[in-house]
């Protein structure tokens, strides 16, 4: 075989790999968001789970955003302050994700809290990033 006829194969397992990182990163951006929904609809506060669960505010915080993903331990703890069975959150973060796409939130109230609880934690070169791009959108709205 030439290397130009492993070419297209190569380039296959590129174009999958990328994809399934994809999906990963929706799958765990689902994840979180089905985390902190579980975690309102009982009341709690962030801190309150961490608490319950176990594990660090912080790291909380990272994987309700979706920028951490959950070991199977981290899963079971967080999902016994839940008070929910593991394979409950897992079920729900595939709802909240549709073909491969955040589901947004169906209200402005909820898609405001999202985004606070997202810019909570940036390091202030990412604010400005943030802050430039709102400044913008806010000059380009009727």
């Amino acid at each position: 075989m030439t290397a130009t006829e492993a070419q297209p194969a190569d380039q296959a397992a590129t174009s999958a790999s990328a994809h399934s990182i994809e999906e990963d990163v929706e799958f765990y951006l689902g994840l979180g968001r089905a985390v902190a929904e579980m975690r309102k609809g009982q009341g709690l506060s962030r801190k309150q789970l961490a608490v319950r669960a176990g594990v660090s505010y912080p790291y909380l915080s990272e994987i309700e955003n979706g920028r951490k993903r959950l070991s199977a331990r981290a899963l079971l703890l967080v999902a016994r302050a839940l008070d929910v069975k593991p394979f409950q959150l897992l079920e729900s973060a595939e709802a909240l994700t549709d073909g491969g796409s955040i589901v947004l939130g169906r209200d402005e109230e909820s898609l405001r809290s999202q985004i606070v609880e997202m810019v909570e934690h940036l390091a202030s070169e990412d604010l400005a990033v943030v802050q430039a791009v709102l400044s913008r959108l806010n000059r380009n709205s009727p």
